[in-house]
């Protein structure tokens, strides 16, 4: 009976915290403010082909930022293209990386932000690999901004979009990775999360592991290194996390994220093989 009662006590504690953590964000307001006044490339681009072929010149130069401005800029212009739509949403994801730590709430809507211009690249590009993709990916960045109570849908929800990007690409390494981030978490929630968490997809951290590997194969990131190195030190496998980490730190910046991931691949490290901090 006591640990009927203990049981019942949580339910309510975390149906509490459920109730209590969802913070409403405007995003609409959002993508409003932070649209560029003026991207003279885009301006001058003929054809929504031309305005991708910058957009994606820029990020494969790892300037994020000028990135970003062409592809919101383009949205505005063109807002029918699911191409666009989902390059937006990329953008966004990016964003939430040229934000301080510390600020979170900008971090939080650009996040929000790219699930929304994600959602519409789906509904737009139905059949396109890469919209699903991103969708699932920005819906995973944004789990922890839902109620507790929401999570397990929100988890669900991730799982059919990786789904279907890898029905249209199995190739996808943003899905794929998305897989290896989502069945990581699952694994490795907290007691009274998994409590809350009935319905949740089923996961294990082998499956982490192979997609988290496939991942790195596809675009050996620091990103996608460092997801791979927490992987393995869920696992216990912390000499290989550490060989994962040193193998991401000796390589140059040459994927876009590269630079904005480096200190969390050094810190990852630090905590795993303190003897290593130089």
């Amino acid at each position: 009976m006591r640990s009927r009662t203990a049981l019942l006590v949580l339910i309510t504690i975390a149906a509490l915290l459920g109730a209590c953590s969802g913070r409403k964000y405007d995003v609409a307001a959002w993508q409003t403010y932070t649209a560029p006044h003026s991207v003279p490339e885009i301006e001058k681009a003929d054809s929504v082909d031309v305005a991708i072929q910058r957009i994606d010149a820029a990020r494969a130069s790892l300037d994020l930022d000028t990135a970003r401005d062409k592809a919101l800029a383009a949205v505005m212009r063109w807002p029918d293209s699911g191409e666009l739509q989902w390059r937006a949403a990329r953008a966004e994801s990016d964003a939430v990386f040229l934000f301080h730590p510390h600020e979170s709430d900008q971090r939080a809507l650009a996040a929000l932000s790219a699930v929304e211009y994600a959602r519409r690249a789906t509904e737009l590009a139905p059949q396109s690999s890469a919209a699903w993709g991103e969708y699932a990916w920005a819906l995973g960045t944004t789990t922890h901004l839902q109620p507790m109570m929401k999570r397990s849908a929100q988890a669900r929800a991730i799982r059919d979009a990786i789904d279907r990007a890898l029905s249209l690409d199995a190739s996808n390494d943003r899905a794929i990775a998305t897989e290896a981030i989502l069945q990581l978490r699952l694994e490795t929630l907290p007691g009274i999360a998994k409590l809350m968490a009935r319905g949740r997809p089923d996961s294990s951290l082998e499956q982490a592991e192979s997609s988290a590997r496939s991942a790195v194969g596809l675009l050996p990131s620091i990103e996608y290194r460092v997801l791979l190195a927490r992987v393995l030190a869920a696992e216990e496998k912390t000499d290989e996390a550490v060989e994962v980490l040193n193998q991401a730190l000796a390589a140059p910046d040459r994927h876009p994220r590269d630079a904005q991931h480096r200190d969390a691949a050094r810190d990852l490290l630090r905590t795993l093989a303190p003897e290593e901090e130089s």
